[in-house]
Protein backbone atom coordinates (compact mmCIF):
# COMPACT_ATOMS: atom_id res chain seq x y z
CA UNK A 1 0.00 0.00 0.00
CA UNK A 2 2.82 2.39 0.89
CA UNK A 3 4.68 1.65 -2.34
CA UNK A 4 1.60 2.36 -4.46
CA UNK A 5 0.94 5.64 -2.59
CA UNK A 6 4.58 6.62 -3.03
CA UNK A 7 4.38 6.05 -6.77
CA UNK A 8 1.26 8.23 -7.01
CA UNK A 9 2.99 10.99 -5.02
CA UNK A 10 6.01 10.91 -7.34
CA UNK A 11 3.84 11.01 -10.45
CA UNK A 12 1.70 13.84 -9.06
CA UNK A 13 4.74 15.90 -8.15
CA UNK A 14 6.29 15.48 -11.58
CA UNK A 15 3.04 16.53 -13.24
CA UNK A 16 2.92 19.76 -11.20
CA UNK A 17 6.51 20.65 -12.15
CA UNK A 18 5.92 19.85 -15.83
CA UNK A 19 2.82 22.03 -16.03
CA UNK A 20 4.57 24.88 -14.22
CA UNK A 21 7.48 24.70 -16.64
CA UNK A 22 5.17 24.63 -19.65
CA UNK A 23 3.57 27.97 -18.76
CA UNK A 24 6.70 29.77 -19.93
CA UNK A 25 6.76 28.38 -23.49
CA UNK A 26 5.36 29.91 -26.68
CA UNK A 27 4.14 28.74 -30.08
CA UNK A 28 3.08 30.02 -33.49
CA UNK A 29 -0.46 30.05 -34.91
CA UNK A 30 -1.90 29.69 -38.40
CA UNK A 31 -5.60 30.34 -39.16
CA UNK A 32 -7.15 28.69 -42.22
CA UNK A 33 -10.12 29.72 -44.31
CA UNK A 34 -12.09 26.58 -43.34
CA UNK A 35 -12.00 27.52 -39.63
CA UNK A 36 -9.01 25.38 -38.62
CA UNK A 37 -6.47 27.00 -36.33
CA UNK A 38 -3.15 25.26 -35.76
CA UNK A 39 -0.68 25.95 -32.96
CA UNK A 40 2.92 24.80 -32.96
CA UNK A 41 5.97 25.95 -34.92
CA UNK A 42 5.99 27.67 -38.31
CA UNK A 43 8.82 26.12 -40.33
CA UNK A 44 8.58 28.11 -43.55
CA UNK A 45 6.76 28.91 -46.80
CA UNK A 46 8.06 27.84 -50.18
CA UNK A 47 6.38 27.57 -53.60
CA UNK A 48 2.87 28.10 -52.23
CA UNK A 49 3.17 25.56 -49.39
CA UNK A 50 3.40 26.41 -45.70
CA UNK A 51 5.24 23.81 -43.59
CA UNK A 52 3.96 23.77 -40.01
CA UNK A 53 4.85 21.46 -37.12
CA UNK A 54 1.95 21.03 -34.68
CA UNK A 55 2.51 20.85 -30.94
CA UNK A 56 1.98 17.08 -30.98
CA UNK A 57 4.63 16.47 -33.63
CA UNK A 58 2.69 16.19 -36.91
CA UNK A 59 4.15 17.96 -39.95
CA UNK A 60 1.37 19.74 -41.87
CA UNK A 61 1.82 21.13 -45.39
CA UNK A 62 -0.80 23.85 -45.75
CA UNK A 63 -1.84 25.51 -49.04
CA UNK A 64 -0.69 29.12 -48.78
CA UNK A 65 -3.79 30.34 -50.63
CA UNK A 66 -6.05 29.04 -47.83
CA UNK A 67 -4.23 30.82 -44.99
CA UNK A 68 -6.04 33.82 -43.43
CA UNK A 69 -3.35 34.99 -41.04
CA UNK A 70 -0.18 33.93 -39.20
CA UNK A 71 1.11 34.73 -35.72
CA UNK A 72 4.72 33.99 -34.69
CA UNK A 73 6.46 34.23 -31.32
CA UNK A 74 9.85 34.87 -32.92
CA UNK A 75 11.06 36.90 -35.92
CA UNK A 76 10.79 35.45 -39.43
CA UNK A 77 12.26 36.59 -42.74
CA UNK A 78 9.84 37.16 -45.65
CA UNK A 79 10.60 37.65 -49.34
CA UNK A 80 7.69 39.48 -50.97
CA UNK A 81 6.43 39.65 -54.54
CA UNK A 82 7.29 43.38 -54.49
CA UNK A 83 10.98 42.48 -54.25
CA UNK A 84 11.25 43.54 -50.62
CA UNK A 85 12.49 41.51 -47.67
CA UNK A 86 10.98 42.09 -44.22
CA UNK A 87 12.21 40.68 -40.93
CA UNK A 88 10.20 40.57 -37.72
CA UNK A 89 7.51 38.71 -35.78
CA UNK A 90 4.04 38.38 -37.35
CA UNK A 91 0.59 39.19 -35.95
CA UNK A 92 -2.86 39.06 -37.58
CA UNK A 93 -4.12 42.21 -39.30
CA UNK A 94 -7.57 43.42 -38.26
CA UNK A 95 -9.03 43.13 -41.76
CA UNK A 96 -7.13 40.05 -42.88
CA UNK A 97 -3.54 39.47 -43.82
CA UNK A 98 -0.53 39.82 -41.52
CA UNK A 99 1.41 42.59 -39.83
CA UNK A 100 5.22 42.39 -39.87
CA UNK A 101 6.76 44.20 -36.90
CA UNK A 102 10.13 45.34 -38.27
CA UNK A 103 12.73 47.09 -36.14
CA UNK A 104 13.65 49.93 -38.55
CA UNK A 105 10.27 50.47 -40.25
CA UNK A 106 7.70 49.67 -37.60
CA UNK A 107 4.54 47.66 -38.30
CA UNK A 108 3.89 46.90 -41.96
CA UNK A 109 0.77 45.17 -43.25
CA UNK A 110 1.06 42.65 -46.09
CA UNK A 111 -1.19 40.03 -47.63
CA UNK A 112 -0.36 36.34 -47.24
CA UNK A 113 -0.51 36.00 -51.03
CA UNK A 114 2.37 38.50 -51.36
CA UNK A 115 4.78 36.17 -49.54
CA UNK A 116 7.02 34.32 -51.96
CA UNK A 117 9.11 32.64 -49.25
CA UNK A 118 9.40 32.64 -45.47
CA UNK A 119 11.90 31.18 -43.00
CA UNK A 120 12.80 31.48 -39.32
CA UNK A 121 15.13 34.41 -38.63
CA UNK A 122 16.79 36.28 -35.78
CA UNK A 123 16.99 39.99 -36.62
CA UNK A 124 19.95 42.17 -35.56
CA UNK A 125 19.50 44.02 -32.27
CA UNK A 126 17.98 47.50 -32.43
CA UNK A 127 20.61 50.08 -33.30
CA UNK A 128 22.59 47.67 -35.49
CA UNK A 129 20.08 47.40 -38.33
CA UNK A 130 20.77 48.56 -41.84
CA UNK A 131 17.41 49.30 -43.50
CA UNK A 132 18.83 48.16 -46.83
CA UNK A 133 19.37 44.74 -45.28
CA UNK A 134 15.70 44.48 -44.43
CA UNK A 135 14.22 45.89 -47.63
CA UNK A 136 15.37 45.86 -51.20
CA UNK A 137 15.56 42.08 -51.84
CA UNK A 138 17.68 41.51 -48.73
CA UNK A 139 20.76 43.30 -50.13
CA UNK A 140 22.96 45.51 -47.98
CA UNK A 141 24.97 48.47 -49.27
CA UNK A 142 27.50 46.12 -50.77
CA UNK A 143 24.82 44.21 -52.69
CA UNK A 144 25.25 41.00 -50.71
CA UNK A 145 23.01 39.27 -48.17
CA UNK A 146 23.64 40.21 -44.53
CA UNK A 147 26.27 38.09 -42.81
CA UNK A 148 26.31 37.13 -39.12
CA UNK A 149 28.89 38.74 -36.91
CA UNK A 150 28.09 37.11 -33.56
CA UNK A 151 25.91 40.07 -32.51
CA UNK A 152 23.70 40.88 -35.46
CA UNK A 153 22.40 37.35 -36.01
CA UNK A 154 22.21 35.34 -39.22
CA UNK A 155 19.32 35.19 -41.65
CA UNK A 156 18.69 31.65 -42.93
CA UNK A 157 18.10 31.09 -46.59
CA UNK A 158 14.46 31.96 -47.16
CA UNK A 159 12.36 29.01 -48.30
CA UNK A 160 14.50 26.30 -46.76
CA UNK A 161 12.02 24.04 -44.94
CA UNK A 162 12.97 20.87 -43.04
CA UNK A 163 11.40 17.81 -44.63
CA UNK A 164 10.53 16.10 -41.34
CA UNK A 165 10.61 17.72 -37.92
CA UNK A 166 8.31 16.13 -35.40
CA UNK A 167 7.99 14.49 -32.01
CA UNK A 168 7.49 10.78 -31.52
CA UNK A 169 5.71 10.41 -28.21
CA UNK A 170 2.37 9.61 -29.93
CA UNK A 171 3.75 7.50 -32.76
CA UNK A 172 1.77 4.39 -31.78
CA UNK A 173 -1.66 5.99 -32.23
CA UNK A 174 -1.29 9.06 -34.48
CA UNK A 175 -0.36 9.79 -38.08
CA UNK A 176 3.18 11.21 -38.33
CA UNK A 177 4.44 9.80 -41.64
CA UNK A 178 3.98 11.17 -45.12
CA UNK A 179 2.98 8.96 -48.03
CA UNK A 180 5.72 6.49 -48.90
CA UNK A 181 7.82 7.12 -45.80
CA UNK A 182 8.84 4.31 -43.43
CA UNK A 183 9.61 4.18 -39.73
CA UNK A 184 11.33 1.35 -37.85
CA UNK A 185 10.76 1.19 -34.11
CA UNK A 186 12.85 -1.14 -31.93
CA UNK A 187 12.54 -1.15 -28.14
CA UNK A 188 14.26 -3.12 -25.38
CA UNK A 189 12.08 -3.69 -22.31
CA UNK A 190 12.77 -5.32 -18.96
CA UNK A 191 9.90 -5.96 -16.60
CA UNK A 192 8.68 -7.87 -13.58
CA UNK A 193 5.21 -9.32 -13.31
CA UNK A 194 3.32 -11.21 -10.63
CA UNK A 195 -0.24 -12.17 -11.44
CA UNK A 196 -2.76 -15.02 -11.13
CA UNK A 197 -3.75 -17.12 -14.15
CA UNK A 198 -6.21 -19.92 -14.83
CA UNK A 199 -5.22 -23.12 -16.60
CA UNK A 200 -7.35 -25.80 -18.25
CA UNK A 201 -5.82 -29.27 -18.42
CA UNK A 202 -7.38 -32.71 -18.87
CA UNK A 203 -10.83 -31.37 -18.02
CA UNK A 204 -9.66 -29.87 -14.71
CA UNK A 205 -9.25 -26.27 -13.66
CA UNK A 206 -6.13 -25.05 -11.85
CA UNK A 207 -5.13 -21.68 -10.46
CA UNK A 208 -1.53 -20.50 -10.56
CA UNK A 209 0.46 -17.47 -9.48
CA UNK A 210 3.10 -16.51 -12.02
CA UNK A 211 6.20 -14.56 -11.01
CA UNK A 212 7.96 -13.53 -14.19
CA UNK A 213 11.02 -11.66 -15.37
CA UNK A 214 10.51 -10.53 -18.93
CA UNK A 215 12.95 -9.21 -21.51
CA UNK A 216 11.09 -8.11 -24.64
CA UNK A 217 12.25 -6.50 -27.89
CA UNK A 218 9.19 -5.29 -29.83
CA UNK A 219 9.97 -4.48 -33.46
CA UNK A 220 7.40 -2.41 -35.38
CA UNK A 221 7.53 -1.14 -38.96
CA UNK A 222 5.22 1.74 -39.93
CA UNK A 223 4.48 3.04 -43.43
CA UNK A 224 2.65 6.13 -44.69
CA UNK A 225 0.03 4.76 -47.10
CA UNK A 226 -1.71 7.97 -48.14
CA UNK A 227 -2.59 11.31 -46.58
CA UNK A 228 -3.82 10.71 -43.04
CA UNK A 229 -3.15 6.96 -42.94
CA UNK A 230 -0.28 4.91 -41.48
CA UNK A 231 -0.09 1.10 -41.52
CA UNK A 232 1.99 -0.90 -39.07
CA UNK A 233 3.18 -4.48 -38.54
CA UNK A 234 5.31 -5.96 -35.81
CA UNK A 235 6.15 -8.72 -33.37
CA UNK A 236 8.30 -8.95 -30.23
CA UNK A 237 11.29 -11.14 -29.51
CA UNK A 238 10.79 -12.26 -25.92
CA UNK A 239 12.63 -14.09 -23.14
CA UNK A 240 10.58 -15.16 -20.12
CA UNK A 241 11.73 -16.69 -16.88
CA UNK A 242 8.70 -17.75 -14.88
CA UNK A 243 8.29 -19.21 -11.42
CA UNK A 244 4.90 -20.90 -11.21
CA UNK A 245 3.25 -21.53 -7.87
CA UNK A 246 0.25 -23.87 -8.22
CA UNK A 247 -2.63 -23.30 -5.82
CA UNK A 248 -4.13 -24.57 -3.56
CA UNK A 249 -1.36 -27.16 -3.33
CA UNK A 250 2.04 -25.60 -2.72
CA UNK A 251 4.17 -26.60 -5.69
CA UNK A 252 6.73 -24.34 -7.41
CA UNK A 253 8.38 -24.76 -10.79
CA UNK A 254 10.74 -22.44 -12.71
CA UNK A 255 11.01 -22.51 -16.49
CA UNK A 256 12.36 -20.19 -19.20
CA UNK A 257 11.50 -19.66 -22.85
CA UNK A 258 12.81 -17.52 -25.72
CA UNK A 259 11.07 -16.86 -29.01
CA UNK A 260 8.70 -14.69 -31.03
CA UNK A 261 5.55 -13.22 -29.47
CA UNK A 262 2.20 -12.52 -31.10
CA UNK A 263 2.17 -10.92 -34.57
CA UNK A 264 0.51 -7.48 -34.77
CA UNK A 265 -0.82 -5.50 -37.76
CA UNK A 266 -3.09 -2.49 -38.07
CA UNK A 267 -3.87 0.98 -39.38
CA UNK A 268 -4.03 4.49 -37.88
CA UNK A 269 -6.29 6.95 -39.70
CA UNK A 270 -6.93 10.65 -39.09
CA UNK A 271 -10.69 11.21 -39.00
CA UNK A 272 -10.72 14.93 -38.12
CA UNK A 273 -7.86 17.44 -38.05
CA UNK A 274 -7.54 19.71 -35.04
CA UNK A 275 -9.53 22.96 -35.01
CA UNK A 276 -9.55 25.86 -32.58
CA UNK A 277 -12.48 24.44 -30.61
CA UNK A 278 -12.20 20.75 -31.51
CA UNK A 279 -9.40 18.20 -31.03
CA UNK A 280 -7.81 15.99 -33.61
CA UNK A 281 -9.63 12.65 -33.82
CA UNK A 282 -7.91 9.46 -34.96
CA UNK A 283 -9.07 5.86 -35.38
CA UNK A 284 -7.02 2.69 -35.00
CA UNK A 285 -7.90 -0.84 -36.11
CA UNK A 286 -5.58 -3.80 -35.53
CA UNK A 287 -5.41 -7.53 -35.01
CA UNK A 288 -3.02 -9.99 -33.39
CA UNK A 289 -2.28 -13.58 -34.40
CA UNK A 290 -1.30 -16.16 -31.73
CA UNK A 291 2.23 -16.79 -32.98
CA UNK A 292 3.67 -16.60 -29.47
CA UNK A 293 2.40 -19.85 -28.02
CA UNK A 294 -0.54 -21.04 -25.95
CA UNK A 295 -0.88 -20.23 -22.23
CA UNK A 296 -3.55 -22.92 -21.87
CA UNK A 297 -2.16 -25.48 -24.27
CA UNK A 298 -0.51 -28.81 -23.78
CA UNK A 299 3.16 -27.99 -24.30
CA UNK A 300 4.31 -29.48 -21.02
CA UNK A 301 6.65 -27.15 -19.15
CA UNK A 302 6.84 -24.63 -22.01
CA UNK A 303 5.64 -21.14 -21.11
CA UNK A 304 3.68 -18.91 -23.50
CA UNK A 305 5.16 -15.94 -25.31
CA UNK A 306 1.74 -14.67 -26.42
CA UNK A 307 -1.95 -14.67 -25.57
CA UNK A 308 -2.91 -17.84 -27.45
CA UNK A 309 -5.90 -16.13 -29.11
CA UNK A 310 -6.73 -14.23 -32.26
CA UNK A 311 -7.81 -10.71 -31.31
CA UNK A 312 -9.22 -7.65 -33.08
CA UNK A 313 -9.07 -4.14 -31.66
CA UNK A 314 -10.72 -0.83 -32.53
CA UNK A 315 -9.96 2.46 -30.84
CA UNK A 316 -10.26 6.25 -30.93
CA UNK A 317 -7.62 8.81 -29.92
CA UNK A 318 -8.11 12.53 -29.32
CA UNK A 319 -5.29 15.09 -29.29
CA UNK A 320 -5.72 18.71 -28.25
CA UNK A 321 -3.07 21.44 -28.21
CA UNK A 322 -3.46 23.88 -25.32
CA UNK A 323 -0.37 25.89 -26.07
CA UNK A 324 2.19 24.76 -25.09
CA UNK A 325 0.75 21.66 -23.42
CA UNK A 326 -0.66 18.77 -25.46
CA UNK A 327 -3.40 16.69 -23.85
CA UNK A 328 -4.26 13.34 -25.37
CA UNK A 329 -6.46 10.40 -24.52
CA UNK A 330 -7.99 7.33 -26.03
CA UNK A 331 -10.30 4.38 -25.63
CA UNK A 332 -10.23 0.98 -27.30
CA UNK A 333 -12.15 -2.29 -27.36
CA UNK A 334 -10.52 -5.69 -27.89
CA UNK A 335 -12.38 -8.88 -28.73
CA UNK A 336 -10.61 -12.23 -28.37
CA UNK A 337 -12.04 -15.14 -30.33
CA UNK A 338 -13.05 -18.32 -28.52
CA UNK A 339 -11.33 -21.63 -29.22
CA UNK A 340 -11.20 -25.22 -28.02
CA UNK A 341 -8.71 -26.16 -25.27
CA UNK A 342 -8.62 -29.87 -24.37
CA UNK A 343 -12.20 -30.24 -25.52
CA UNK A 344 -13.41 -27.20 -23.57
CA UNK A 345 -14.72 -24.09 -25.35
CA UNK A 346 -12.79 -21.18 -23.82
CA UNK A 347 -14.02 -17.63 -24.35
CA UNK A 348 -11.46 -15.12 -23.03
CA UNK A 349 -12.66 -11.90 -21.51
CA UNK A 350 -13.61 -8.79 -23.46
CA UNK A 351 -11.22 -5.87 -22.85
CA UNK A 352 -11.92 -2.14 -22.71
CA UNK A 353 -8.79 0.01 -22.48
CA UNK A 354 -8.35 3.71 -21.86
CA UNK A 355 -5.52 6.19 -21.50
CA UNK A 356 -5.05 9.86 -20.66
CA UNK A 357 -1.81 11.79 -20.92
CA UNK A 358 -0.01 15.09 -21.21
CA UNK A 359 3.19 16.07 -23.04
CA UNK A 360 5.16 19.14 -24.08
CA UNK A 361 8.37 19.97 -25.87
CA UNK A 362 11.21 21.22 -23.71
CA UNK A 363 12.98 22.31 -26.92
CA UNK A 364 13.26 21.20 -30.54
CA UNK A 365 14.94 17.94 -29.49
CA UNK A 366 13.35 16.88 -26.19
CA UNK A 367 9.74 15.99 -25.35
CA UNK A 368 8.52 14.88 -21.92
CA UNK A 369 5.34 12.83 -21.62
CA UNK A 370 3.25 11.11 -18.98
CA UNK A 371 0.33 8.76 -19.49
CA UNK A 372 -2.16 6.82 -17.37
CA UNK A 373 -3.12 3.43 -18.88
CA UNK A 374 -6.02 1.30 -17.69
CA UNK A 375 -7.89 -1.77 -18.93
CA UNK A 376 -10.96 -3.64 -17.76
CA UNK A 377 -11.05 -7.31 -18.79
CA UNK A 378 -14.21 -9.30 -18.16
CA UNK A 379 -14.07 -12.83 -16.78
CA UNK A 380 -13.53 -15.91 -18.93
CA UNK A 381 -16.17 -18.44 -19.87
CA UNK A 382 -15.59 -22.20 -20.21
CA UNK A 383 -18.33 -24.07 -22.03
CA UNK A 384 -20.58 -21.07 -21.39
CA UNK A 385 -19.93 -21.01 -17.64
CA UNK A 386 -18.35 -17.97 -15.95
CA UNK A 387 -14.98 -18.55 -14.29
CA UNK A 388 -14.92 -16.83 -10.88
CA UNK A 389 -11.97 -14.57 -10.20
CA UNK A 390 -10.78 -14.41 -13.83
CA UNK A 391 -11.52 -10.73 -14.47
CA UNK A 392 -8.65 -8.23 -14.49
CA UNK A 393 -8.29 -4.45 -14.17
CA UNK A 394 -4.63 -3.42 -14.58
CA UNK A 395 -3.76 0.26 -14.03
CA UNK A 396 -0.34 1.80 -14.71
CA UNK A 397 1.50 5.10 -15.24
CA UNK A 398 4.11 5.51 -17.98
CA UNK A 399 6.71 8.33 -18.03
CA UNK A 400 8.88 8.93 -21.07
CA UNK A 401 11.46 11.27 -22.59
CA UNK A 402 11.71 11.44 -26.38
CA UNK A 403 15.07 12.69 -27.68
CA UNK A 404 15.72 13.52 -31.32
CA UNK A 405 19.35 12.52 -31.89
CA UNK A 406 19.41 13.35 -35.62
CA UNK A 407 17.06 14.48 -38.35
CA UNK A 408 15.43 11.05 -38.69
CA UNK A 409 16.43 9.22 -35.49
CA UNK A 410 14.99 9.22 -31.96
CA UNK A 411 15.72 7.67 -28.57
CA UNK A 412 13.02 7.23 -25.93
CA UNK A 413 13.79 5.97 -22.42
CA UNK A 414 10.67 5.19 -20.40
CA UNK A 415 9.49 3.66 -17.15
CA UNK A 416 6.10 2.13 -16.36
CA UNK A 417 4.79 1.73 -12.80
CA UNK A 418 1.98 -0.67 -12.00
CA UNK A 419 -0.61 0.87 -9.69
CA UNK A 420 -2.48 -2.31 -8.73
CA UNK A 421 -1.90 -6.04 -8.43
CA UNK A 422 -3.16 -6.80 -11.95
CA UNK A 423 -0.56 -4.58 -13.63
CA UNK A 424 3.14 -5.26 -14.21
CA UNK A 425 5.16 -4.23 -11.17
CA UNK A 426 7.55 -2.14 -13.28
CA UNK A 427 8.83 -2.03 -16.85
CA UNK A 428 11.95 -0.19 -18.01
CA UNK A 429 12.25 0.59 -21.72
CA UNK A 430 14.60 2.13 -24.26
CA UNK A 431 13.25 2.65 -27.78
CA UNK A 432 15.13 3.58 -30.94
CA UNK A 433 13.20 4.94 -33.92
CA UNK A 434 14.57 5.50 -37.42
CA UNK A 435 12.75 7.05 -40.37
CA UNK A 436 13.47 6.32 -44.01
Amino acid sequence: MGIRDGRLSIVGGMAVHLLAFALGAFADEVAMGNGDRLTGRLLGIDRGVCAFETRYGALERLPQGEILWIRTSEPVALDLSTGDRLVGPLTPAEEGGIVVHTAPLGALRVQVAQVLALARATPPPQGQVDVAQVRGKGNGPSGSRPQGDGSAGDLPKVGEVPEEVDHEFLRESTVLLQTGHLELDVEVQYGRRQRPVTVVGDGAVAFEELRARIVSVPVVLRAGLFHGAVAFVGAPLRHLEVESVILPAVDANTVAETGIGDFLAGLNYQLVSEKESFPELLATVSFTAPTGGDPQGDAGDAIPLGSGYWTVTGGLTVVKSLDPVVIFGGIEYTHSFARQVHGVSVQPGEAVGYNLGVAFSVNDSVTLSGRLDGTFVTGQEWDGEDVPGSSLEPLAVRLGLTLRVSKDSYLEPSVLFGLDDDADDAVLGMAFTKRF
